[in-house]
């Protein structure tokens, strides 16, 4: 086979040898490809590009045992005003929109009980906050129970996590540290403010609530992430992104940059586990760098190959005497 078909056949199966492990992070097995165990792998540039490789330095900081589950952004119960028009009548005006920003005592709508001889009545604003909801137009009827509108203080909101019945569930009390990681947006620091007094008889779980401040109204609500909270003392530690790490069946790695382009895999021993850090018992030392993106497909990539030593001639044999 001519070199050129050579390549050409190995670029082809390139792709596809990823594509047939798409969905895995575990490390390749006897049988699979030996990439990334032989030795160091040599990127250029626009290969480095292509893969779309990201790093991240080693640090050495505090990390605290955490637990993470599921978080939903909710109102604050006691800052959230549902207003009805407590009587049977018809909505006669509405002053305000989804969303509009409105000060305590400002009229939002006026209403006319169906009742023979009363007056128009306006319903006013019980709190400074958002219009979050509006349930009312003008000509529609309504009952006593119906919401026509609700009105939320969002200044700070709660990031509601379910918990299940795990031992870190005992080790988690009022006041303590919690992190919001949203789908849509930036991490957000807090602290738990509430914990269900009982479990649900049916799930067997609870539910825990983390109060974030929202000063800028940039969080709504009903936004989900993830809640991260932290239980224990903190201890100082190698941390990386957990992303960095690969593995599975107790071995893990990662690739650490050697130099640019370079790249070793390191076998890691890990240890707590914080949201989206995790500590590096060995394996990598503050300041080192390493893969956070594209690391999965580097697995597949065959090292650099060692340039062949040069044949070493036999002694010439030494003259007769």
């Amino acid at each position: 086979m001519k070199p050129s078909t050579a390549v050409l056949l190995a670029a082809l199966c390139l792709p596809a040898l990823l594509r047939a492990h798409e969905g895995h992070d575990h490390a390749p097995v006897p049988g699979e490809t030996d990439a990334g165990l032989g030795g160091p792998i040599v990127l250029s540039e626009p290969t480095r590009r292509n893969l779309g490789l990201q790093t991240h330095e080693a640090e050495l900081a505090e990390i605290r045992p955490a637990l993470t589950v599921p978080a939903r952004l909710t109102v604050v119960p006691e800052r959230n005003a549902r207003i009805t028009g407590a009587v049977d009548g018809r909505v006669t005006r509405l002053d305000v929109k989804l969303g509009q920003n409105v000060k305590r005592g400002q009229v939002l709508a006026e209403i006319l009980p169906l009742a023979i001889g009363t007056r128009p009545l306006e319903l006013t604003a019980p709190l400074d906050g958002v219009v979050l909801r509006i349930n009312a137009a003008p000509g529609q009827g309504f009952k006593p129970e119906d919401v026509l509108l609700e009105v939320a203080d969002l200044s700070s909101l709660l990031a509601e996590g379910l918990l299940s019945q795990t031992p870190e569930l005992l080790k988690f009390e009022l006041g303590q540290p919690g992190r919001v990681v949203l789908d849509a947006g930036p991490a957000v620091e807090g602290r738990i403010d509430r914990i269900d007094p009982s479990a649900n008889a049916e799930t067997n779980t609870l539910r825990a609530y983390v109060l974030v401040p929202n000063p800028d109204g940039k969080l709504r609500v009903n936004l989900t992430g993830k809640l991260v909270l932290s239980y224990g003392e903190a201890q100082m530690a190698t941390i990386i992104p957990a992303r960095a790490v690969l593995g599975d069946l107790g071995r893990s790695f990662v690739f650490v940059e050697t130099e640019p382009g370079t790249y070793e895999r390191r076998e890691v021993v890990t240890g707590i586990r914080a949201g989206e850090r995790i500590e590096i018992i060995d394996g990598v030392v503050p300041g080192e760098v390493v893969v956070t993106l594209g690391n999965y497909q580097l697995q597949f990539i065959p090292p650099a190959k060692k340039a062949a030593e040069p044949v070493k001639s036999a002694p010439a044999p030494a003259p007769a005497k």
